[in-house]
């Protein structure tokens, strides 16, 4: 497979200005977390930096909190400013739905490797996360961050108080930190297939209650024209953001990919690439994250990546690299780094 979006995700480096200040509110030493990062306020020359720098960077800052959610609280503190700036070009949406749909849709384009996305399920709407790069990890207080952000923009943009949230959930396991339910009203979910807030399908209508920008302009350093990535390249994206939340047939990755199988086939063929070892790589890559960064029974693991059973998921495991799930994953949780 050549060079592609998984290799080297990235996002956008104009919000770090932001982020260093809802640190700073929050008690944390934002110059010493940026520091250890090699990164600045100010936005890089290119406008990104590597998405697991800054997955690292809100790790490092978590790192020497209490069990207060500070990161949590960080990403609360940045939403209402990011919606004069960041997000202005938004705040003429008349509902909460319309906004919410512009930032997702803006976040996946500035942010590579990742899945934003607004679902509705009967009386339920999610707003779900996931960096779908298993190799970023530990990653635990960016999905916190996140899923903040998008509680206090809900709480901004509609002026409600906290308590209108279903359900909190992540994929990381709980750890001794980010002690979230005192400040979001209920306690999180952990070790779900993605990281979500659910709340009533009914605030999709609440009204905007801030004033639209009269002159709006988008704070996003300007990026210069992407050229289609390689079928190869958009295929296995489309794969891994829907690996680890069961089953992944062709017929579903065509669809996501805006093509019928018989296009995805002919792409493909001629990329020199089968779906077949793009859809393994993924469900391996996504056993190790797993395996390592979890306490997930390895039952449970192998549905999740799609396989029929765990003697299956075993043998392709070991195929693809010549151990078992047993002796891949650490020898208990204390062994493995926080995720």
């Amino acid at each position: 497979m050549t060079a592609g979006v998984l290799d080297t995700p990235t996002i956008s480096s104009a919000p770090l200005s932001l982020i260093a200040d809802g640190l700073e509110a929050n008690s944390i030493d934002a110059g010493r977390a940026f520091a250890e990062h090699g990164l600045t306020r100010t936005a890089s020359a290119d406008g990104v930096i590597p998405l697991s720098r800054f997955a690292g960077l809100l790790q490092t800052a978590a790192s020497a909190a209490d069990p207060s959610p500070r990161i949590w609280l960080t990403g609360r503190a940045i939403a209402a400013p990011s919606l004069g700036s960041l997000f202005a070009d938004h705040r003429s949406e008349p509902r909460l739905g319309g906004l919410l749909s512009g930032i997702i849709a803006e976040l996946n384009a500035i942010q590579t490797g990742s899945d934003f996305s607004l679902g509705v399920d009967a009386d339920v709407c999610t707003v779900s996360y996931r960096i779908v790069d298993p190799s970023i990890w530990p990653r635990s207080r960016d999905a916190e961050f996140t899923l903040g952000f998008f509680e206090g923009v809900i709480e901004a943009a509609c002026g409600l108080r906290s308590g209108f949230l279903d359900a909190i959930a992540f994929e990381h396991g709980r750890d001794s930190r980010g002690e979230i339910a005192r400040h979001a009203g209920l306690p999180p979910i952990f070790e779900e297939p993605t990281n979500y807030l659910a709340f009533p399908v009914g605030l999709l209508d609440a009204p905007i209650v801030i004033e639209p920008d009269p002159k709006p302009t988008a704070a996003w350093a300007a990026s210069p024209p992407i050229s289609r990535a390689p079928v190869g390249d958009e295929v296995a994206l489309a794969i891994y953001r829907r690996v680890g939340q069961g089953a992944v047939s062709q017929e579903r990755i065509a669809e996501d990919c805006g093509m019928s199988e018989r296009s995805l086939r002919r792409l493909l063929r001629e990329d020199g690439v089968s779906f077949r070892d793009l859809l393994d790589r993924a469900r391996i890559a996504y056993a190790q994250w797993a395996l390592a960064a979890t306490d997930l029974p390895v039952s449970e693991i192998a549905n999740r990546a799609g396989y029929a059973d765990q003697s299956a998921f075993s043998r392709a495991f070991r195929r693809r690299t010549g151990r078992t799930p047993s002796t891949f994953r650490p020898a208990g949780p204390a062994a493995r780094p926080h995720d």
